[in-house]
């Protein structure tokens, strides 16, 4: 508490010198006489107890407004935009769309589909069927030639 009543004497000495550095006869620029830590502190005892160091007691309604070294804040100039969101929500009716685009067009692809898979009509793909093991007849059925046969 020491500390704070020679800081809190030297602010009264000073006054608004105290908080801000200032620039001497030489160019040289010093700091703050006191931290902004020291300020800080100093600020919130002031408000706790509702007087500014050695002054009159205040009442308590105008104890937020007792520091006198109180800046005067300028409006936040900050652009608030809308947040992004997760991707997926983001994302989620174009995939929804393009499921119903790919549901409608099932049909068509499975029929597509039997209709490459089918066996050929004539006595080779009743041969095939009979004689080839599964893995032979996909290995036929992709174009690929057999290395048994070469």
């Amino acid at each position: 508490m020491a500390a704070r009543g020679s800081s809190m004497l030297k602010l009264l000495r000073l006054g608004a010198a105290a908080l801000k550095p200032a620039k001497m006869d030489n160019g040289k620029w010093r700091g703050a006489e006191l931290s902004a830590k020291t300020v800080a502190q100093l600020r919130k005892d002031t408000r706790l107890m509702g007087r500014c160091a050695l002054s009159a007691p205040l009442a308590r309604s105008d104890a937020r407004s007792e520091w006198p070294y109180e800046e005067p804040r300028a409006p936040s100039t900050i652009f608030q935009r809308q947040l992004k969101g997760h991707r997926v929500d983001r994302e989620k009716p174009m995939r929804e769309a393009r499921i119903v685009a790919g549901l409608a067009k099932q049909d068509e692809l499975l029929a597509a589909r039997a209709k490459a898979r089918a066996p050929k009509p004539g006595p080779e793909a009743f041969l095939d069927v009979e004689l080839l093991t599964v893995k032979e007849l996909r290995i036929k059925s992709r174009g690929v030639s057999s290395s048994k046969g070469s």
